[in-house]
């Protein structure tokens, strides 16, 4: 018995020795993604010293925290902690969300102390707190506004909104780099010259723009000249991208932040077929119900398979994710030869609000005036706002109608036009010699 007793004793005192020679590990500082100034947030890999083991004696949970309010919990035992066995280095990550917050604000990761082991269950982590900052969204007002131009010009105005000032970090390199300022168009790419006021940036993409390869000459006029354009500006058909990589820019906020930018590209697209004119004009409207587009001179239809649909417009000018309604053509069969297509929807929407008719890509087919190539249109979209009472509109005589022409949206339609040019005009909402009118 007493022998049994020592036994016992013994194994308690090796135990607590044991116990005794545990290390609380610290975790590393250094995460994917590194601390700081992030574009998103969703999950954070966090490096360790040890092979990390979920332990589920831990009774508390890594938290998130945007702002210091708990967005997420994780328990040590959970799916959610995913480990990782390196060649250099132990690590596990915490998966917070599929699908990465972008809000703005600040975000912060905390790990209670003994969430995982190490070494069997001798070691175990110390806590950690680890911080990530994703800065408001910056919005970039392009003039031209895109997406789609009839001529892309040479110079370009952008304005940096919600930033104090906009610093080139100039990178340098040749066209075909990948980490530095860059515009890309049908035929080649440009180095653009650039320059900055406060928030508003200006780039000049013309021939005379800064050579994208020092290390050969300009090609002379004769030769190909991929990034010369020519005296109004890039005509060619396609794609015009201009791409800020990572890092080439640094953003000074209101407050006075700063951060270098992530991945930033602003698209223009000089479509093949023109944007067709829409009936009614774009504007204020009592409904919507018949709607017609008509092509460019020297343009005709030759195909017309898919139907326009009404999307409601929310605040920030988003179309909704279903569509209101959708039209029919009011003359079926073919339509080869024509100029215009017409439209009607089976009831008309009244409901006061924000509209879009969205003419979807591929929706038509058009020929040149050479008519040898028909190509598909690409998503073109026409406003609309349904009001109860076209406020201020008035009724005016025939005789009256001249003068300049404005649409509801203040686009001029003509200058000086006589009353007989005003009555050719198409139905919809316009302002004549300052008076709104309606022509039906």
């Amino acid at each position: 018995m007493q022998k049994f007793l020592l036994t016992v004793a013994i194994a308690a005192m090796s135990a607590s020795a044991f116990t005794a020679q545990a290390e609380v590990l610290p975790l590393s500082k250094n995460t994917e993604p590194r601390q700081g100034v992030v574009d998103k947030f969703g999950s954070v890999r966090i490096y360790n010293q040890g092979v990390p083991v979920p332990n589920p004696e831990c009774k508390e949970t890594a938290k998130l925290y945007l702002n210091d309010v708990v967005l997420d919990e994780i328990e040590s035992t959970s799916s959610r902690v995913q480990r990782f066995i390196m060649q250099s280095d132990d690590c596990f990550t915490l998966n917070f969300t599929t699908k990465a917050y972008t809000m703005g604000g600040t975000y912060t990761v905390t790990v209670p102390e003994n969430f995982v082991t190490y070494n069997d269950g001798a070691d175990c982590n110390a806590a950690g707190e680890f911080i990530f900052t994703v800065p408001e969204p910056v919005h970039v007002i392009s003039e031209p506004e895109g997406p789609f131009v009839s001529t892309m010009p040479k110079d370009v105005t952008l304005t940096f909104e919600g930033l104090k000032e906009v610093i080139d970090n100039k990178k340098t390199g040749n066209a075909d780099s990948d980490f530095i300022i860059r515009f890309v168009h049908p035929d080649g790419v440009v180095i653009p010259t650039i320059t900055i006021e406060g928030n508003v940036m200006h780039l000049h993409f013309g021939a005379d723009a800064e050579n994208p390869n020092p290390d050969q000459p300009m090609p002379d006029e004769e030769s190909l000249m991929p990034y010369a354009v020519e005296e109004e500006g890039y005509t060619t058909i396609g794609n015009y991208q201009l791409i800020f990589p990572a890092g080439t820019l640094t953003y000074v906020t209101e407050d006075g932040m700063e951060y270098q930018n992530f991945l930033t590209m602003i698209n223009w697209y000089i479509p093949a077929v023109p944007m067709p004119v829409c009936e009614p004009v774009q504007g204020e409207v009592k409904e919507i119900k018949d709607f017609s587009i008509t092509l460019e001179d020297g343009w005709t239809f030759s195909t017309a398979l898919i139907m326009p649909a009404v999307y409601s417009v929310d605040e920030n000018g988003e179309l909704s994710k279903t569509k209101v309604a959708s039209f029919t053509r009011k003359v079926p069969g073919s339509v080869a030869g024509l100029t215009t297509v017409e439209y009607s929807l089976a009831n008309a929407i009244t409901t006061p609000g924000k509209y879009a008719v969205k003419v979807g890509k591929s929706s038509f087919s058009a020929a040149g005036a050479d008519g040898k190539a028909a190509y598909a249109n690409c998503d073109y979209c026409y406003y609309y706002t349904i009001v109860d009472d076209l406020t201020g509109v008035e009724s005016v005589a025939a005789e009256e109608l001249c003068g300049d022409v404005y649409t509801a949206t203040g686009i001029l339609v003509g200058r000086g036009l006589s009353p007989e040019e005003v009555s050719t005009l198409p139905a919809g909402l316009y302002i004549v010699g300052g008076k709104k009118i309606i022509r039906h």
